[in-house]
């Protein structure tokens, strides 16, 4: 069994010190910002990670560089190896990748290679360590990838077991994101303590989330999520056998109970997307619950939040050795990976509504009808947390 915690400074991070009087471009019109929009933007983060793609390259991955890649090609960047010695690197051998909401710039370098000197001017100068690629702790494994911020561990203990019940997953890969309730070490202790996976890695992933969309629809500025994913896809789960994303909120179910990781594995594209319902249950007058008291199996009722939405938003599940390195891993898909099985019926997850603590909506609205979620009861029951 392997179980890592990786601390923010095992991250190889570059930020932005705010001496500098330099800042990364906000991309939305100041007319379209909510009112939080600039408290929770990340101005300052460079990079989140550099680490070793394969034997040949480094990769480093962060935000949107916008104003900051002109520092890049007015600087100069050295490659230190295990003797100290030292090559510059031309600008020409520098590659950059842009996706949606975050940057990639790949280096040449050799194994001997063990940091990188970034001499970026008004930036500033930073010898960053070169991070050693983790795909072998993966290797072969069924992975569920999730984040967690303000989740209760309570939760986070009932949705690891539900998938290792439900969907045979062996492995997990979770993402802390400056959680109030927990450190990644004490994450770990506690998921350990199941004895369900076979792999667990816990990464403190210290960087801003990002503002929500606002009114205006408009996800822009969202690099923390997103960066953790395409961040487990190159650093860590390329030789996994497959991978489940879910939040801790979603439970995935199959109307005849098979594992996902068997469906997607058996797929001839290893990629399928699957939408969701709303879960939860009919409101009792006056009844009042703390998040940890609630649990998943409370919820076993589906149906709509308004006349127009009808499923919430796709997820997806993966064979990693089928994705092209430029694919992206975004939230409810994944880019350069367009064939996709058509979104079927027979496999959707449930989004428990009541399930949160209010940091990023409020769901208080109760559903337009309670529909009994024969489906999802029978999967408690399967797992046993139903008699």
């Amino acid at each position: 069994m392997t179980h890592l915690h990786i601390s923010k400074d095992e991250l190889s991070s570059v930020t932005i010190s705010s001496s500098r009087k330099i800042q990364r471009e906000m991309p939305r019109p100041a007319e379209l910002r909510q009112p939080d929009y600039e408290e929770k933007f990340d101005f300052s983060t460079l990079f989140f990670d550099c680490f070793r793609v394969d034997d040949h390259y480094i990769e480093f991955l962060g935000p949107p560089l916008a104003n900051f890649f002109s520092h890049f090609e007015s600087g100069s960047i050295t490659v230190l190896s295990d003797a100290n010695d030292e090559k510059t690197l031309p600008l020409s051998s520098l590659k950059r990748r842009r996706g949606w909401c975050q940057d990639e710039v790949t280096l040449p370098a050799d194994n001997t290679d063990k940091s990188v000197k970034l001499s970026l001017g008004e930036l500033g100068t930073y010898t960053v360590p070169i991070g050693e690629n983790l795909k072998c702790v993966f290797e072969n494994r069924r992975v569920l990838l999730g984040m967690v911020k303000y989740d209760p561990i309570s939760w986070i203990k009932e949705w690891a077991s539900f998938y290792a019940a439900y969907h045979a997953t062996d492995a997990l890969l979770l993402y802390n994101n400056n959680s109030p309730h927990y450190s990644g070490a004490e994450l770990l202790s506690t998921l350990k303590a199941l004895n369900l996976f076979k792999t667990i890695v816990i990464i403190d992933w210290e960087f801003p989330y990002g503002p929500q969309a606002g009114t205006n629809g408009l996800w822009d500025s969202v690099y923390c999520k997103t960066g953790a994913f395409q961040h487990a896809f190159k650093r860590l789960l390329a030789n996994a056998n497959s991978v489940i994303n879910a939040d801790i909120d979603e439970l995935i179910v199959h109307e005849q109970h098979v594992s996902l990781h068997e469906l997607v594995e058996s797929c001839p594209v290893g990629y399928m997307q699957f939408q969701g319902i709303w879960a939860s249950k009919p409101p009792i007058p006056g009844e009042k619950t703390l998040p940890e008291q609630r649990h998943h199996r409370h919820y076993r009722y589906h149906g709509q939040i308004d006349k127009n939405t009808i499923q919430c938003p796709p997820k997806w599940a993966v064979v990693p050795k089928t994705c092209p390195m430029d694919s992206q891993w975004r939230t409810h898909d994944i880019s350069n990976k367009t064939s996709a099985p058509a979104l079927t019926e027979e496999l959707r997850y449930r989004h428990f509504r009541d399930l949160n603590t209010g940091w990023k909506l409020s769901r208080n609205k109760p559903l337009l009808a309670y529909n009994e979620d024969k489906l999802l009861i029978a999967a408690y029951r399967k797992i046993g947390w139903l008699p």
